[in-house]
């Protein structure tokens, strides 16, 4: 009998393994094109090396290979901001740093001269307001920096070695999150920037947490996520103080080095540190919960993008593979409706902290014009609201209630 259960689960495994399979599909084999960058720019994905910084673009609208050859100097980050690839190196004639401005298809455009003697694990971000906002390491004057230039490079200001008191040795992630810009570190601080990156503080609510070494930053309009390698995860919401300690993702001996947020959905990339299988996960209810959505014995995957209506994830030997995002996101976000309830004296108390994004819908789909109900602290007023089915929806709640007058 237990042979024959092992049976029936190994089947069932196979089965559901070889699903996840079918749904994903390879669209670019590299021949072992070891890459230590990939970047979503346009319609391409950009791989490229470090040490040369040899590049393959793959278009993605013909899935093939557009256009390889190497920029014939050391790649320090890679970035896009919509128009143009920006690529940092440093030159070896007067040990400076520089950051490159490349077209679409890394055509040389012009370069602008970094005031640090080398760049290390630098990453960078674009604010809404333009600003290039950058963090790293200066591999000589062996300190971290911040820095930053709302003017396209031509000026590069900032703290170049701040906050060395606090034993910060480098910046590992940045991203920009409700008009801020956050620096994750190698001590397991935080670094918030209210000003487009001139001056910084660290974020004391997150060092109350003790989190560790926070491996990726991502963020949209409605809250910052952040991972560590080991499966932590925490998350703010916008217009909230406070950080939310979320479920580890215990089932799997995973490091995640690739993340996104799509729809309000998130997704992690890594690999099993032992077994050196490569893993996606997805959450839809901002980390509470996480499923698995991709295994692979052969890949290990770096870096996630979503263009038009796909989902790239990208190995470190330059494989691509894609799937429809649409399975993923026809769900409606977070809670289902599920609670019904009927409100009589006018008004909805809350029981959910987070109220971004709050709505209210008639359950025919129309969005209620908010001139109709006055959101308070903790609860809405529905005074001048008709009565009838509608369905409060937010980041954290949907509940339908009926209203009666």
């Amino acid at each position: 009998m237990k042979a024959l259960l092992l049976i029936v689960i190994s089947l069932l495994y196979f089965s559901s393994n070889t699903k996840a399979q079918e749904e994903w599909e390879k669209i670019y084999s590299s021949d072992n094109f070891y890459t230590n960058y990939q970047i979503l720019h346009k319609s391409t994905i950009i791989l490229m090396t470090s040490n040369k910084g040899d590049f393959r673009i793959i278009d993605l609208e013909n899935n093939k290979l557009k256009k390889q050859g190497s920029l014939n100097h050391l790649v320090g980050f890679i970035i896009s901001d919509g128009d143009f690839v920006y690529i940092s190196s440093v030159d070896s004639k007067i040990l400076n740093s520089r950051i490159i401005k490349y077209d679409s298809d890394l055509n040389y455009i012009e370069e602008y001269r970094f005031p640090v003697s080398s760049i290390e694990l630098l990453k960078i971000t674009k604010t809404p307001k333009g600003s290039f906002v950058m963090s790293g390491y200066d591999g000589y004057a062996h300190s971290p920096f911040l820095a930053f230039t709302n003017d396209n490079f031509k000026t590069i200001e900032g703290d170049y070695y701040p906050l060395s008191e606090n034993f910060v040795r480098y910046f590992n992630n940045i991203t920009s999150f409700n008009n801020s810009i956050y620096a994750g570190s190698n001590n397991g601080d935080l670094y918030v920037s209210h000003d487009e990156g001139a001056t910084w503080k660290n974020d004391d609510k997150f060092k109350e947490l003790d989190f560790g070494y926070s491996s990726r930053l991502t963020s949209n309009d409605n809250f910052i996520h952040i991972t560590g390698y080991d499966g932590k995860n925490v998350l703010k919401f916008k217009n909230d103080e406070n950080w939310t300690t979320k479920n580890l993702i215990t089932n799997y001996d995973a490091g995640f080095f690739g993340s996104l947020i799509h729809k309000d959905i998130i997704f992690l990339s890594g690999l099993d540190f032992e077994t050196k299988v490569g893993y996606i996960f997805m959450s839809k209810d901002y980390s509470d919960s996480w499923d698995l959505i991709f295994e692979n014995q052969h890949d290990r995957f770096n870096s996630i993008f979503v263009h038009q209506n796909k989902l790239y994830a990208c190995a470190w030997d330059g494989n691509i593979y894609s799937t429809d995002i649409e399975k993923y996101t026809s769900v409606s976000k977070s809670i289902d409706v599920s609670e019904k309830v009927i409100i009589e004296n006018n008004e909805i108390e809350f029981d959910f902290k987070n109220k971004t994004g709050l709505e209210i819908i008639s359950v025919d789909g129309k969005v209620i014009d908010k001139s109709k109900y006055n959101v308070l602290n903790d609860k809405i007023e529905l005074d001048n609201l008709s009565p009838g089915n509608y369905i409060l929806n937010s980041i954290y709640k949907k509940l339908q209630f009926l209203l009666v007058k």
